[in-house]
């Protein structure tokens, strides 16, 4: 392979960072539209984690084969600067993108952490709420059933 093939190939996996980057955004989207749902139920979150966890996995692999290819043209395009101006600039900007891209997923996922943090909390509280009152209406049946209830008692009615 030469060495315009591999710069052609950094190109092209930071090219599909950014598509990687941009399907992960849409999950996060889901993501949020879930924890802010009534309705959701936790497989729909479950779901929605197993589809970002295979896409975090594309990302990592997509990283570890531009570091490999990145090693084989290191050294071309620190001495050929001028020659690959072009596409050293396209990289750099697609590198950008893909910070900019970053930086924005770290702000929705703390943002979603913070909604996955209340609703959890609130689900708490309900379950809290729901065995204190199991507990007071056993506790009135229990107290119910002995109401009318009066021990046998022998009065000596004899002086």
């Amino acid at each position: 392979m030469t060495n315009d093939q591999y710069i052609e190939i950094l190109s092209d996996s930071l090219e599909k960072k950014i598509t990687v980057l941009h399907k992960i955004q849409e999950t996060n989207k889901k993501q949020r539209l879930i924890l802010t749902s009534e309705q959701a139920t936790p497989d729909d979150l479950e779901d929605s984690l197993e589809e970002k966890d295979h896409l975090i996995d594309e990302l990592n692999s997509l990283d570890d084969g531009f570091e490999e290819t990145f090693k084989h043209v290191e050294a071309e395009l620190k001495q050929n600067k001028e020659k690959h101006r072009d596409e050293i600039k396209k990289m750099q900007d697609l590198i950008r993108q893909i910070t900019d891209l970053s930086v924005e997923l770290q702000r929705e996922e703390q943002e979603n952490k913070e909604l996955a943090d209340k609703k959890f909390a609130n689900i708490r509280e309900k379950a809290k709420r729901v065995r204190a009152s199991k507990k007071a209406v056993n506790n009135y049946y229990r107290s119910a059933g002995k109401v009318d209830y009066d021990t046998p008692q022998f009065f000596d009615n004899k002086k």
